[in-house]
């Protein structure tokens, strides 16, 4: 009899229209893992009648949920309805096609007939010509209906036909929810779970390492039937995984580039979430939402004060990484006011380097209005 073998195994999701909905003959998208360990989580209770012979008469099922963890190598546009779920929001597409526009070192401008779509102060935007400024990612630091301002003087002077393309992320307060199955497809074995969102999300590049994270995720309850309840399967993306070397681009701290190496930085986006009871079910009937806190690491060599002076005065400060795969895509990572919490540089040992090992905490931005905001730009 043959035994499941990890590499068979493939992780495939649907978003439900409702919390927790029966599965039932749904198309669904392959998602692409480095691990999972999603589990139907079994709450029991000992029975605690008294017997003389000193055994336990009954161990009674009181409650089910599902959890675990799905871990992914950053890709482009593989993941981007797991993040919507981790930060509770839609990311807002905006498109302005073949526009007549003027370009500034720093803004770009439109006939009053014409308007730009819907981007917001802070969002990255992606511009399309055919002239200097093809490709070039830029920071909205201002809007009206025909003028876009910049952070920087980035662009080149021109007149000429563009496409600019926003999609911006933002945290906000409406819930996603989706269907998940494993397939172990050499036993004929499915488990999947219903009502699954994402209660953490962790982000991690480093120095010489694949940029990979976690999703940890809470439902309602899982079950396990022998063939897939799938009507169709779509397949995953096949956009090349980004590393911490060669596709961080642009890593900036208080608004401006770094200008001490970075070995490494991580983001946590945790809300906090429960699987709510109610007597007469034992699946959970809903997932209770949190506040959303956000919060990472910034690993830096000890090459000057600035950083760990941010740390001992308690500066506001911003963070922000811009990642580029090889196919020109990109995904960039906002977080506008954080505050170090630790970050003293240590002798550890002979042999060593000294790093700025600084902890961070994010908060709203009391001007943005937003906690963290993440952009996905297509080639």
């Amino acid at each position: 009899m043959p035994t499941a073998d990890t590499n068979r195994g493939q992780v495939r999701y649907s978003t439900e229209t409702m919390w927790g909905e029966v599965p039932g003959g749904q198309p669904v998208s392959e998602l692409r893992i480095t691990s999972e360990s999603l589990q139907h989580q079994k709450d029991t209770r000992i029975s605690q009648i008294v017997v003389s012979d000193r055994q336990r008469s009954d161990v009674l099922e009181v409650g089910q949920s599902a959890i675990g963890d799905i871990g992914f190598e950053l890709s482009y546009g593989d993941w981007e309805a797991f993040f919507e779920s981790a930060v509770f929001n839609t990311i807002a597409s905006a498109t302005l096609s073949s526009a007549s526009a003027v370009f500034g070192a720093s803004t770009i401008t439109v006939s009053a007939g014409i308007n730009f779509p819907t981007f917001a102060k802070d969002q990255w935007i992606k511009i399309g010509t055919a002239g200097a400024n093809d490709n070039a990612v830029v920071k909205v630091v201002s809007t009206t209906s025909t003028v876009l301002t910049f952070t920087g003087s980035t662009l080149i002077a021109s007149a000429i036909s563009a496409n600019i393309t926003g999609r911006r992320l933002r945290n906000g307060t409406t819930e996603k929810s989706f269907f998940i199955e494993t397939d172990f497809s050499d036993i004929e074995a499915v488990k999947y779970f219903t009502g699954m969102e994402a209660s953490q999300v962790l982000l991690s590049a480093a120095a010489d390492e694949i940029v990979t994270g976690s999703f940890s995720m809470i439902g309602g309850a899982g079950a396990v039937v022998s063939t897939s309840v799938a009507s169709s399967v779509t397949s995953a993306g096949r956009n090349t995984p980004m590393t911490g070397t060669a596709n961080v681009i642009d890593l900036r701290e208080g608004g401006a580039p770094m200008i001490t190496a970075v070995q490494s930085i991580r983001m946590t986006i945790q809300n906090n979430l429960r699987a709510l009871r109610k007597v007469g079910s034992k699946p959970a009937f809903g997932i209770g939402a949190g506040g959303v806190d956000v919060t990472g690491t910034l690993k830096a060599y000890f090459e000057e004060i600035s950083l760990y002076q941010k740390f001992i005065n308690h500066t506001n400060t911003s963070l922000s990484f811009k990642f580029k795969d090889v196919s020109g895509n990109f995904v960039v990572v906002t977080i506008p006011s954080v505050y170090y919490t630790t970050g003293d540089p240590q002798i550890t040992g002979q042999d060593a380097d000294v790093f700025v090992n600084l902890q961070w905490v994010a908060r709203r931005d009391p001007i943005a209005g937003y906690t963290v905001q993440l952009d996905f730009l297509p080639a």
